[in-house]
């Protein structure tokens, strides 16, 4: 019978059952137009996350045009729209796309202004107390570091650069990130050409250096003066 094998690390209070998992099931098909010389940042953002997707569970073929229709048969079209989705779908079956959103509804909400940032003033300061764009607490490149990353930069460091200190330690982390996802070795520049930033709470913080004790000043072969000398005479007995 199809349903005698069953998967031995499935709890006992499981019933058995042929029906697929949620986490097996089709969760959309992607319309996703080629790489162009200046694609859209989306676009190109689905294009690097697009190996990664769950097998099977995320269709993707070849389109002049971006949309996506969930397995409920709702369609998208609006690129930011469509990517927030796939990732929120892809996270139903892989937790680490979960982390491309930011936790916190607020960080959520600010992803889709990230891609709309047209100049870089600001910017430094925004990083000079957080390691991300969308918020202090994300421990990993969102959906608005990407957006930042591709809208803005073009991918290219050198415009990086110029902005700062802050804007060049967040792009080289986020640039390592877009590195793996290719699958490529990341080239890590010198260390003199990234300052290295320490926040609260971080464990590679470095410690305060300890003061050194200044030794006691050598009085011997001094001739005392003042007080210290008249306080000798009277021990001795000697008026002062």
């Amino acid at each position: 019978p199809a349903c005698a094998s069953l998967d031995l690390k499935l709890s006992k209070m499981s019933p058995p059952s042929c029906t697929p998992a949620p986490s097996d099931a089709l969760l959309g098909k992607l319309s996703l137009p080629p790489l162009s010389s200046e694609p859209p940042a989306p676009v190109r953002i689905l294009h690097l996350l697009s190996p990664h997707f769950p097998p099977g569970q995320i269709v993707v073929a070849s389109s002049k045009s971006l949309s996506l229709t969930t397995a409920p048969g709702l369609v998208l079209s609006m690129p930011l729209a469509v990517l927030t989705e796939v990732c929120r779908l892809c996270s139903l079956a892989d937790p680490k796309f979960a982390s491309l959103l930011p936790s916190d509804p607020v960080g959520r909400a600010t992803v889709g202004s990230y891609f709309r940032v047209k100049d870089t003033a600001g910017l430094d300061g925004h990083l000079a107390s957080r390691s991300f764009a969308a918020a202090a607490a994300c421990a990993g490149p969102t959906l608005a570091d990407l957006g930042l990353y591709y809208s803005l930069f073009g991918g290219k460091r050198e415009a990086a650069v110029k902005c700062g200190g802050n804007v060049s330690r967040w792009y080289d982390a986020v640039a390592v990130f877009v590195a793996r996802l290719q699958g490529e070795e990341a080239a890590v520049p010198d260390d003199d050409e990234v300052p290295v930033f320490y926040f609260p709470g971080s464990e590679d913080a470095p410690t305060a250096p300890v003061k050194k004790e200044e030794p006691a000043p050598d009085t011997e072969g001094k001739k005392e003066t003042g007080g210290a000398a008249c306080r000798k005479k009277k021990k001795g007995g000697a008026a002062c």
